[in-house]
């Protein structure tokens, strides 16, 4: 979304690095190169932090360590001072100001951290939560939102899929484009995942992992100076390709043959990947449980059909 209007979500519990990978992601979008060698960013595009969550002191330190000079990357210098409404309800000059700013600047993308810092209100309030998206759309038209924000703790007995974990109203969710959770992997100091789990309009991407790149400083303390992509996170796979199968299988118990083609664009208006399709057909065919034939006028033309719904016709006869 970088060249387009929409919110961005990243969020996770306290410590787990959630500024650290957002300021990641503003510096290939502000250098145009690929985040994380995977991501491609088809050109780069000016940034602006709004950060009221972390100080000074702290920032400049983060942004030493990971590099961050570029010139396409700017800061509010005073966000403690930024309050987007007044009692009123009113735009504030400071926001106003902003926003012209951001026009004659040229800004494509916008960094917010966090969320509960920058709303006005009660984040678990609907109305509250919708002032501030209202507000920000208006104030920043075609503008990308990426907005930190934290996620419920854990409370004993209650049990929350990772797309309800992010904290406050169901509203918050519902104006999103796309949401991350960012979660750290148990036992590892450096390794986290990051799972999409919400995409609209789009097919989510897999659930993957990166790890922390650390070194020493010349005072002992470890920093952050950047970040590697590991892989996506096997047990996802898993998950993702038994979806496949069993969706696979259902469409294979009405239709007795199908096409490739028409496989894969059924599993994917259920969020399935063609890649996760291609995987699990493979498999499907290697364990017996599917056969293939070509088609006679196009021989690169593949149909399936289930090898047990065959015997079964071929018994009753």
């Amino acid at each position: 979304h970088q060249n387009g209007e929409g919110f961005c979500f990243i969020y996770g519990a306290e410590g787990t690095g959630k500024s650290f990978i957002t300021l990641s992601l503003a510096q290939a979008v502000a250098s145009g190169t690929d985040w994380l060698g995977q991501f491609k960013v088809p050109q780069a595009g000016k940034v602006m932090f709004i950060d009221k969550e972390n100080p000074k002191p702290m920032l400049a330190r983060r942004l030493k360590a990971l590099g961050m000079d570029s010139p396409n990357i700017t800061w509010i210098k005073y966000p403690e001072k930024l309050q987007l409404v007044d009692e009123k309800g009113q735009v504030t000059p400071f926001a106003q100001a902003l926003a012209d700013d951001v026009v004659a600047e040229g800004i494509q993308m916008i960094v917010i951290d966090s969320f509960v810092d920058l709303m006005v209100g009660n984040e678990n309030a609907a109305s509250d939560t919708q002032m501030f998206f209202d507000t920000m759309r208006a104030l920043f038209p075609n503008v990308a939102m990426v907005v930190i924000h934290h996620e419920n703790k854990p409370s004993q007995g209650v049990f929350r899929s990772d797309s309800q974990r992010a904290r406050g109203s169901s509203n918050i969710s519902a104006q999103t484009v796309t949401q991350f959770r960012l979660e750290a992997v148990a036992k590892s100091k450096t390794d986290l995942t990051l799972k999409q789990t919400k995409a609209r309009d789009a097919q989510k991407i897999d659930k993957f992992m990166v790890r922390m790149v650390v070194a020493t400083n010349e005072d002992g303390a470890t920093q952050v100076t950047g970040f590697e992509y590991v892989g996506i996170v096997a047990g996802d796979i898993d998950e993702k390709t038994d979806e496949a199968r069993a969706t696979i299988e259902e469409m294979l118990s009405v239709e007795s043959l199908i096409s490739r083609k028409e496989i894969i664009e059924l599993c994917q208006n259920r969020g399935i990947s063609e890649s996760t399709v291609r995987r699990s057909l493979k498999k499907m065919l290697e364990d017996e449980i599917i056969d293939e034939t070509s088609d006679p006028q196009n021989k690169s033309k593949k149909n399936y059909f289930l090898i047990n719904a065959v015997k079964i016709e071929e018994d009753g006869e």
